[in-house]
């Protein structure tokens, strides 16, 4: 009896040394470190699982991020690759003489080699400096304004593009007034997925 009452008195203490925990993440076991890892499916041990991107991106001579998940490859490029802090198109006055107008001709390098029927998606993002109004419409104008550019070339006739601007409502880290949060906020990503 006595050695019963001090097992239940050990478990209580743990208890209220250590508490019980409520929240909802998993247990990791640091003995399978060996399986794959695959963001947004389940993987089963000893069964392979293998990216369904089934094409690859020449990326050089482009300064992106590049993200490959389960379905889809993103290059993720800072807003200034392309733009000014404010602007929504390149500088009308000497357009092939400045940065972001070269950085959209690697880009269409990039993509002129992507197989048929490829999908592109632009999509544009912003932080919080401004209301979010403002930075909705900018950001949309910004993926437009590459969707138009895009499209009106020839050698990518064989991809299907769309576009959307976000605003600040998709950060990838906290908009807490951090200056390098910000510049990873003002992002604009390409993400390419194959029929």
């Amino acid at each position: 009896m006595l050695r019963k009452a001090l097992s239940i008195s050990l478990v209580v203490s743990v208890i209220l040394t250590v508490g019980c925990s409520t929240d909802t993440k998993p247990v990791v076991n640091e003995t399978m470190d060996e399986l794959p890892i695959i963001s947004g499916i389940e993987v089963t041990p000893g069964k392979e699982e293998k990216s369904k991107v089934n094409f690859e991106v020449n990326v050089d001579g482009i300064e992106a991020k590049v993200i490959e998940s389960q379905n889809e490859i993103t290059l993720r490029f800072d807003e200034n690759h392309f733009f000014g802090y404010e602007d929504v198109d390149f500088p009308s006055n000497q357009t092939e003489n400045n940065r972001g107008y070269h950085n959209f001709i690697n880009l269409v390098d990039c993509f002129k080699d992507l197989p048929e029927g490829t999908k592109v998606t632009i999509t544009a993002h912003t932080d919080n400096d401004h209301d979010e109004k403002y930075n909705l419409e900018l950001t949309t104008n910004r993926a437009n304004y590459l969707l138009s550019l895009l499209q009106d070339r020839e050698e990518l006739k064989h991809l299907t593009f769309t576009a959307q601007g976000f605003g600040q409502s998709k950060p990838i880290v906290p908009n807490d007034g951090n200056a390098e949060n910000k510049d990873q906020n003002r992002r604009i990503d390409f993400i390419l997925q194959s029929e």
